[in-house]
C-alpha cells in the first residue's frame, strides 16, 4: 500500500495526522477529520497527572460542543501527534492547550512514558482508533495550578483514582475511558508506580529521619 493511498494535499480544518497499519508502518497523512470518520489508525498520547500525596487524578469533562466524544469524562490530558511531532512533544504541546501547563521544562522533568497500546474506541461507542502512548506525571499541585481551554474543556476536576476504576470497571458511560484488556493493563502498571513512589518516599522518610 503506497502513500499516496492516505495522502491530501490541503487539510480542511488545518491538522493532519500520520495513518499506520496494522504492522505500525505509516501509510500515508490524512485530515483529522477524515482519519476519525474512517476509523483509520493514528497515533495518540495521554497524560495521567496523580496528586501522590492523597491518589487523586486530574480528570476532565470535555467541552459539550466538540464533534469527538463531547461531554465525556476523561483523565487529565489527551490528544493527537501530529506528523512533525514526537509523543513528547505531543504531550507537552497538548498539556500547554488543554490545561494551561505552560512550564514544559519542568512538565518533562516530572513525567514518564509508562504505556503504549493500540485501542480501537469504535468498539465502545467512541470515535477513534488509536496507537497510543501514555504518559504519568506525580504532582501535588492544588487545582487552580492548571488553566483550562474553554474550547475544550468544559471542567477541570480531581477524582480519586479507585473511584475512576470503578467506574470504569463498571461501564460508566461518562467516562471516556473503555473497560477493556489494555485499560486492566494500564490500571495495573499505575498501581504498581503508586505503590513503588510510596514505597521510595517512605525509605527517603527514614534516610531523613537517621540523619
Amino acid at each position: 500500500m503506497g502513500l499516496e493511498k492516505y495522502r491530501i494535499t490541503e487539510p480542511e480544518d488545518g491538522e493532519c495526522l500520520t495513518v499506520y497499519d496494522k504492522a505500525n508502518n505509516p501509510i500515508g497523512i490524512v485530515n483529522r477529520k477524515e482519519a476519525l470518520e474512517k476509523g483509520l489508525l493514528v497515533e495518540g498520547v495521554q497524560l495521567w497527572i496523580i496528586n501522590p500525596n492523597n491518589n487523586q487524578v486530574l480528570m476532565q469533562k470535555r467541552n459539550r460542543n466538540k464533534k469527538n466524544n463531547p461531554g465525556k469524562i476523561d483523565v487529565s490530558v489527551s490528544g493527537h501527534i501530529k506528523p512533525i511531532e514526537t509523543p513528547t512533544q505531543a504531550m507537552l504541546r497538548e498539556a500547554r492547550e488543554e490545561i494551561g501547563f505552560r512550564d514544559s521544562q519542568l512538565l518533562f522533568s516530572k513525567m514518564q512514558k509508562f504505556a503504549q497500546t493500540k485501542i480501537d474506541l469504535r468498539q465502545y461507542g467512541r470515535q477513534g482508533n488509536y496507537a497510543m502512548t501514555f504518559f504519568l506525571a506525580f504532582l501535588d499541585f492544588p487545582l487552580d495550578s492548571y488553566q483550562k481551554n474553554d474550547e475544550e474543556v468544559e471542567q477541570l476536576f480531581f477524582m480519586d483514582y479507585e473511584e475512576l476504576k470503578s467506574r470504569v470497571r463498571k461501564g460508566d458511560t461518562e467516562m471516556l475511558i473503555p473497560n477493556s484488556e489494555q485499560t486492566e493493563t494500564i490500571f495495573a502498571i499505575l498501581d504498581e508506580k503508586m505503590q513503588e513512589r510510596n514505597q521510595n518516599k517512605g525509605k527517603e522518610m527514614i534516610i531523613w529521619e537517621k540523619k
